[in-house]
């Protein structure tokens, strides 16, 4: 029996939740991780991006800086940006942005809850560009379809990523 691309991503997801490759340049980090949109368990398959983080450091201030999925905006390209502004009682960081703000556990493992506001997102852009994109795809378009507008409706998503090391070391 041959695998559906549903299956290989399954797969995929389950065996690498998520991918970390790091590249610094001065004192940012580049590295690799996964974005992910909370989801309804049969919907889990069609909510992981694989995204690009840049983490770097000024005046003992951590940013985050990425370009959210385009699927979920229908092709719009979108640079979210967050910085350090506290720590919670529980000792999460917070992070605050333009469109955001985040709640981050920083250890080994960077796990991040984001919220985003002011977003103008259109269901019908985001159906004509995922039907259009994914056309050869329909079971794979439905379910990205169905994720992105579950973001539309309330944009929130998950940062998760290995660190590089301490960021201050860089």
């Amino acid at each position: 029996m041959k695998p559906t691309l549903v299956t290989l991503i399954s797969t995929l997801m389950v065996l690498f939740p998520f991918a970390s490759f790091s590249e610094t340049d001065g004192k940012v980090s580049r590295i690799q991780g996964a974005y992910s949109v909370p989801t309804p368990v049969h919907l889990k398959p069609y909510a992981f991006f694989p995204v690009e983080y840049q983490l770097s450091e000024q005046d003992g201030k951590k940013t985050i800086q990425y370009d959210l999925p385009e699927d979920l905006l229908g092709g719009r390209k979108v640079t979210i940006r967050l910085t350090e502004d506290g720590l919670d009682k529980d000792g999460r960081v917070h992070f605050g942005g333009h469109h955001s703000g985040a709640m981050c556990s920083m250890e080994t493992v960077m796990h991040c809850d984001v919220g985003y506001r002011n977003f103008g997102i259109s269901q019908d852009e985001i159906t004509d560009y995922i039907t259009q994109k994914y056309e050869s795809f329909p079971s794979l378009a439905a379910g990205i379809l169905n994720v992105a507008l579950m973001f539309s409706g309330e944009p929130a998503g998950v940062i998760e990523l290995e660190l590089p090391g301490p960021l201050d070391s860089r």
